[in-house]
C-alpha cells in the first residue's frame, strides 16, 4: 500500500488556476473559563520561576485592558467559519500572537477553537458528489472517517502558524516549546535533505481528486518524529509548497521565527542571519526538489520554465513602522535585523510579505527587483467600535502565477456578528 497516499485535495487551489491563501494574526484569545488550571495573579506568582515573572504583568493587562471584551474568540470563530467556506478554498496563514501570556491552556485552548472551527469545517465540507452514486452509506460513512482522521492528524496541508511575541512571552514557555507542542504539525519543512536523503520525500499525483492536483507528501511518522524532537529555534525556518496541477502556479512559503522572550514592556523581536542563511537553502533545495521530481511530467519542456511566487510568513513588521525611536525599540525589530531582511527580500526575490504585530492593518511596496508586498493583517479579533482602524479583520490573497492578482479584505461588522467585505481597499 502507497504509504503516500492522501485523497485530500491540495488545500489553496481555487477555480481560476490560481492559489488562494487566508490571512489572520494577532488573535489574543483569553477564555480562562475553558481552561484546565484556573488563573489568578497568586497562582502565577506561586507557580512561576524568577525569570517567568513577566507573565504577573501580562496577566494584569489582559485582566483589566485587553480582554476577551477587546479580544473577542467569537471574531476567531466566525472568520474560521467563513475562510473554511470560501469557494477557492485557501491555504490559512495565522502571523502570530495566537496567545497572550503563553500558557500551556491557552495554547491548548486556541488549538481546539481551530481544529473545531477551520479544520473539522474544511473535512466535513469536502464534496463527495463525484462519488460512485451506487456506494453503500456505510462506505460512504467509513471513508468520511478515514479522510477526517487522516486530515486531523495532517493539519500542515490546511493551515500554517507561526509565533508572535506573546507565543514567546516567557523564556520557560520557549524551554518548553509549548507552540511547537500544539502547533508544530502545521508548520512546513524544516530539513528537507532528512526526508531526501531517507527516500521519505514524495511529489505525486492525487489521483482521488478529479482535477489531478499536485502537491508535496511525506511519511507522516518520519515527519512527526523529528518535529517533535525539535526545539522552539529548530522550527524554523520552514518552508511549503503549493502548487496547481499544470504548475502554472507555484507558492513557496517560507516561516520565519521573530520573537523571542524579552523584558517586562518590551516586545520587540530579531531576525538572525543564521536563520536567513538557513531559509536561502531551504528556498533552494525546494526548488530544485520540486524541479527534479517533474520533469517526467512536463511532457518534453523545460523544468526551467517552472516559477515560483515566494511568500514569507512572520510576525513582526520587516520595515520601521513608528517614528519615536523608543517606541521601535520596545515594540520592533532591531535595526540589523530590518536591514537583513530588506537584503533578503530582494536577493531571493520575495513577492508577498504577512506579519502582523502592530494591530494596525497597513500595506506597504517595495522598490526592488520583485516589487515586494508587504501587508500588515492588522488584529483578527480585535473590536473597538470607536476606531475604525481597529476593527477585526482578514485578508484573501489571489495568486496566478507569479502575479498577486487582487487582495480582499474582510472587517468585522459588530452588528451582524460576521465579518463583511470592503470595497474600499
Amino acid at each position: 500500500m502507497n504509504r503516500f497516499i492522501h485523497i485530500l485535495p491540495n488545500n489553496g487551489i481555487n477555480k481560476l488556476n490560481g492559489i488562494s491563501l487566508a490571512h489572520l494574526s494577532d488573535l489574543h484569545i483569553w477564555q480562562p473559563e475553558y481552561y484546565k488550571n484556573s488563573i489568578s495573579l497568586f497562582s502565577l506568582f506561586k507557580n512561576n520561576k524568577w525569570k517567568d515573572l513577566k507573565q504577573l504583568q501580562g496577566y494584569l493587562n489582559v485582566k483589566y485592558n485587553r480582554g476577551p471584551n477587546l479580544y473577542q474568540a467569537s471574531c476567531l470563530t466566525t472568520a474560521l467559519q467563513q475562510i473554511s467556506k470560501n469557494e477557492n478554498n485557501p491555504h490559512l496563514i495565522i502571523t502570530g500572537d495566537i496567545t497572550n501570556i503563553s500558557l500551556i491552556d491557552e495554547f491548548s485552548h486556541t488549538k481546539n477553537l481551530i481544529n473545531d472551527h477551520f479544520l473539522q469545517k474544511k473535512i466535513d465540507q469536502f464534496i463527495f458528489k463525484d462519488l460512485n452514486k451506487q456506494l453503500l452509506e456505510k462506505e460512504i460513512n467509513e471513508m468520511k472517517l478515514s479522510i477526517k482522521n487522516q486530515s486531523l492528524d495532517e493539519p500542515w496541508r490546511f493551515y500554517t502558524a507561526i509565533p508572535g511575541n506573546h507565543d514567546t512571552y516567557t523564556p520557560s514557555s520557549v524551554e518548553h516549546n509549548y507552540f511547537g507542542q500544539y502547533f508544530g504539525d502545521c508548520i512546513g519543512f524544516t530539513h528537507l535533505n532528512h526526508y531526501k536523503n531517507n527516500n521519505e520525500l514524495n511529489f505525486e499525483e492525487n489521483k482521488e481528486q478529479m482535477e489531478g492536483n499536485y502537491f508535496f507528501r511525506h511519511n507522516s511518522n518520519l515527519f512527526k518524529e523529528l518535529q517533535i524532537n525539535l526545539s522552539l529555534n529548530e522550527l524554523f525556518p520552514n518552508i511549503k509548497l503549493l502548487t496547481n496541477s499544470n504548475f502554472t502556479t507555484n507558492i513557496l512559503l517560507l516561516s520565519l521565527k521573530s520573537s523571542i522572550p524579552t523584558k517586562p514592556f518590551v516586545a520587540g523581536g530579531e531576525i538572525t542571519e543564521d536563520q536567513l542563511q538557513k531559509a536561502s537553502n531551504l528556498l533552494q533545495e525546494m526548488q530544485n526538489i520540486f524541479k527534479e521530481q517533474i520533469k517526467q511530467e512536463l511532457n518534453g519542456k523545460k523544468e526551467e520554465n517552472i516559477k515560483f511566487f515566494k511568500v514569507i510568513a512572520m510576525h513582526h513588521p520587516p520595515i520601521r513602522r513608528s517614528k519615536k525611536t523608543w517606541r521601535e525599540y520596545l515594540d520592533g525589530l532591531d535595526d540589523d535585523s530590518k536591514k537583513r531582511l530588506l537584503e533578503f527580500f530582494d536577493k531571493e526575490g520575495i513577492h508577498l510579505v504577512l506579519h502582523g504585530h502592530t494591530h494596525h492593518h497597513k500595506r506597504i511596496e517595495l522598490n526592488n527587483s520583485v516589487n515586494t508586498v508587504i501587508v500588515d493583517n492588522g488584529s483578527s479579533t480585535l473590536v473597538d467600535l470607536q476606531k475604525q482602524n481597529k476593527l477585526a479583520r482578514y485578508h484573501l490573497y489571489h495568486i496566478e502565477g507569479c502575479e498577486l492578482k487582487d487582495v480582499e479584505q474582510f472587517i468585522w461588522n459588530n452588528n451582524h456578528a460576521l465579518f463583511e467585505k470592503n470595497n474600499e481597499l
